[in-house]
């Protein structure tokens, strides 16, 4: 059978053949095979550097190539202009292909979903790059990481320049609490949205997870349990509405936890109260929301400390 790398060579062979077919001309031809070489060496395929070209599994490689125009026709389903991107795209994930030593496969797949998530198509390969990194890094694979990511960014209304940040919060998140990257990818998707309207910060919402999954509460609870809290900010029951003016002086609304100048100083006023654990189930009158709400107020100190490592990640 041959090897992982004996298919990726054949199949960058065969693409240089293709294009090198439509575009003709020998000295073109040249220049390609050039650019081949240069790239065997990256992926240290000797093999391919001392003339062993004719090992590389023709078949097979034709087999693959055949499969890539296939994952790039379902890609190209989400472009507006097909054949003005799709030569530059292509070229983007068989080099991204290489350079992170992941299939085409999972390549074009993360693409798919950066592009279905509005991500404009110039910005795309720079957000496959990070997606990338962070799926080496453990988040999970390239498609997963980067509907993850680009879900975060559409969520808070950031471009693709925010990419990495977001990233590294996800991981500091995954450091401090006890929630796995795959627990974060099933889960987050549920909870941005909301967090984000509700006003709490990305950094807040790490914070948030860390601190409440440290409390020996899984992840998926937490998330549901914050997502409930997020929701009775943004439409809260009428006695929660009063007793939060009567607190804050100001209305439970979207607005509210910016104004106040984030969650940590809404739960220090919350905390120096005389049963307080009742005026929060006042505020949050719903037992998810109460079951990830009552460890921040507990460890106040401790949700400070990684909030300011969240915004130092």
């Amino acid at each position: 059978m041959p090897s992982a790398n004996s298919v990726r060579a054949g199949q960058a062979f065969v693409e240089l053949y293709v294009r090198d077919k439509v575009s003709g001309g020998l000295a073109r031809a040249a220049a390609s095979l050039k650019a081949f070489s240069r790239v065997a060496d990256r992926v240290g395929m000797q093999m391919m550097r001392t003339g062993a070209l004719m090992a590389v599994p023709i078949a097979v490689a034709g087999k693959a190539f055949m499969g890539f125009e296939k994952q790039m026709a379902e890609v190209s389903t989400m472009l507006d202009q097909p054949s003005k991107n799709i030569i530059a795209l292509s070229n983007g994930i068989l080099d991204a292909s290489v350079n992170f030593g992941r299939g085409t496969d999972e390549m074009t797949q993360g693409l798919y979903n950066i592009l279905s998530a509005t991500v404009p198509v110039e910005d795309s390969l720079q957000l496959l790059d990070i997606s990338s990194k962070a799926a080496i890094a453990g988040l999970s694979d390239v498609g997963t990481s980067a509907k993850t990511i680009a879900g975060f960014l559409n969520a808070y209304q950031y471009s693709v320049d925010d990419a990495s940040r977001v990233s590294d919060i996800l991981f500091t998140t995954v450091k401090r609490g006890v929630i796995t990257f795959a627990d974060m990818n099933q889960n987050l998707g549920k909870i941005s949205g909301i967090a984000s309207a509700a006003g709490v910060s990305i950094e807040e919402l790490g914070a948030s997870i860390a601190v409440v999954t440290k409390n020996n509460i899984p992840a998926d609870i937490t998330i549901t349990g914050l997502r409930t809290a997020f929701a009775k900010m943004i439409k809260p029951a009428k006695e929660s509405a009063d007793l939060f003016k009567k607190i804050f002086g100001i209305d439970m609304n979207t607005q509210a936890i910016e104004k106040l100048g984030g969650i940590i100083p809404m739960l220090r006023k919350i905390k120096s109260m005389p049963d307080s654990d009742d005026v929060l189930g006042i505020l949050f009158p719903d037992q998810r929301a109460i079951t990830a709400m009552l460890p921040m107020l507990h460890n106040i100190d401790a949700l400070q400390h990684d909030l300011n490592l969240m915004r130092n990640s």
